[in-house]
């Protein structure tokens, strides 16, 4: 995914990372009889029932638990923090596989923990401890293997149950990369996104954003997709699987101000994952060319993961983007069905936090655009709305306001969406009414999603907009009394 950070860290922070850059010599619902919960593509699921192994837990990135039990509405209130993890800022959505929790630091570590105890089980240091080297992304766990991205498009896969390296490989040679994509596994390929922080620092050549697909057994490039013959068009979404259709589907960035234009920006694309062909593209801003001092559009990216569902047995996809507008988009042609336009959009506003799906039902945040300084950090949004929008005609449910904004993705489990905030808050509202039945600060301000799996809520926290190393923070995990 790009994570909530890849979504915003190159909002405000042009001076800063130049700075930086110089000093260094460098985010039970009511069912509709209208919208059908099932859909041919929730599956990717790994590990034991009920856990949560991925950025989107399946491939249509539901970001849903269905198999969570023991937290409801009723007793979310009751929570309590169980153990914490506290040597540095974490925006990597903690993952859960077989009792061990997986993620990812601000120090270039990846850690396995016990879920239940917080125990070190192992840590691998993937890169050098640098302001620039991050994980950010989501690691992705499978049987024997977890994969994670870090700074400089290096993708490193660990065993899982010792943390030994079995490959690690660099899979673009540009500079100022990123991988904020958080990598999906279908068959013997990964799918990612290819970022950079470019957008702040032009530089020749100009970085052209692409997505790739990667061998799993050893790391090598199987084929790479660039998406402009320009510049820009950063890749920060996680890719939806669609194994009927053998398709991928991805959101991209804005375009920089120098090159060609090119339909692949601003958009969804679909890509046949077997070969990186592009099966077709829908475009929501024409033209948008935006980089550090040069705002020639509205920087309109759409870096939220998509979700896919089904509407009375069609398939649809459902994106939103930073112009703070969602869309439902037929998966066979990428025609647009129905949009909302929720809430005023800009450079630092509007949905940059994957949307969460279940019973027809679709959760979405989006920040107000015209607001800031209440986030206490550099001042980001400092309002969102929280909707619940029928899948089948995006018509209101209900909307909660909520302040101050958020980056990280939504989640839902057992009735319950939760929303992490730029407050350092878990916030959790009952999926039927929008009534916030849970409210916990749990230190510095969230970049990630919250995971729920076996009774157990697991949040990182810790974002800042522009790094100053070391950056404090860290992750929470919270469970019934």
């Amino acid at each position: 995914m790009k994570t909530a950070l890849a979504r915003t860290w190159k909002l405000r922070t042009a001076p800063r990372i130049a700075l930086l850059t110089v000093s260094l010599a460098v985010m039970a619902c009511g069912t509709d009889p209208e919208a059908d919960g099932g859909d041919d593509t929730v599956t990717g699921e790994r590990g034991q029932p009920g856990d949560w192994t991925s950025y989107g837990r399946d491939f249509s990135n539901s970001r849903n638990n269905p198999l969570e039990t023991a937290i409801t509405p009723a007793n979310v209130g009751t929570l309590v923090p169980k153990w914490s993890f506290t040597e540095g800022a974490v925006t990597s959505m903690p993952v859960v596989y077989d009792g061990v929790v997986y993620f990812g630091d601000w120090n270039a570590r990846l850690h396995a923990r016990d879920a239940k105890t917080g125990a070190e089980i192992w840590r691998a240091q993937v890169q050098e401890a640098t302001p620039i080297n991050q994980i950010n992304n989501t690691p992705l766990v499978t049987e024997d293997t977890v994969y994670t991205g870090a700074q400089g498009a290096l993708l490193a896969a660990y065993d899982r149950k010792t943390g030994a390296l079995k490959w690690k490989n660099n899979i673009d040679s540009q500079m100022s990369l990123m991988l904020w994509s958080s990598p999906v596994l279908i068959d013997d390929t990964i799918i990612i996104g290819v970022g950079s922080f470019q957008v702040f620092l032009p530089a020749n050549p100009p970085f052209r954003g692409s997505v790739v697909g990667v061998n799993a057994k050893d790391g090598t490039v199987k084929w790479q997709r660039f998406l402009t013959e320009g510049s820009g068009v950063s890749v920060w979404s996680t890719a939806a699987i669609d194994q009927t259709r053998k398709l991928a589907f991805i959101g991209t960035g804005q375009e920089y101000t120098t090159g060609a234009s090119t339909p692949y920006s601003d958009a969804v694309i679909a890509l046949r994952y077997e070969t990186g062909e592009v099966a077709w593209a829908t475009q929501f801003t024409v033209g948008d060319r935006f980089q550090a001092g040069r705002a020639e559009g509205p920087d309109h990216d759409v870096g939220a993961a998509p979700n896919l569902f089904e509407v009375n047995g069609a398939a649809w996809l459902g994106v939103g983007d930073k112009g703070g507008r969602y869309y439902a988009l037929d998966r066979d042609t990428g025609r647009i069905i129905w949009k909302r336009e929720l809430t005023l959009g800009g450079p630092n506003g509007g949905i940059m936090a994957t949307a969460a799906y279940a019973n027809g039902v679709i959760y979405v945040a989006s920040n107000d655009g015209n607001t800031g300084g209440e986030a206490g950090v550099g001042g980001g949004p400092g309002a969102c709305t929280i909707f619940a929008l029928n899948a089948a005609d995006g018509t209101t449910k209900w909307e909660v306001a909520s302040k101050p904004g958020t980056f990280g993705a939504l989640s839902v489990a057992n009735g319950v969406l939760y929303a992490p905030s730029l407050a350092g808050e878990m916030r959790a509202y009952d999926v039927t009414t929008g009534a916030r039945v849970w409210n916990v600060s749990i230190g510095m301000s969230m970049g990630a999603g919250v995971t729920v799996v076996n009774g157990m809520v697991y949040a990182g926290h810790g974002w800042v907009w522009a790094p100053v190393f070391p950056v404090p923070g860290g992750l929470v995990a919270c469970g019934l009394p």
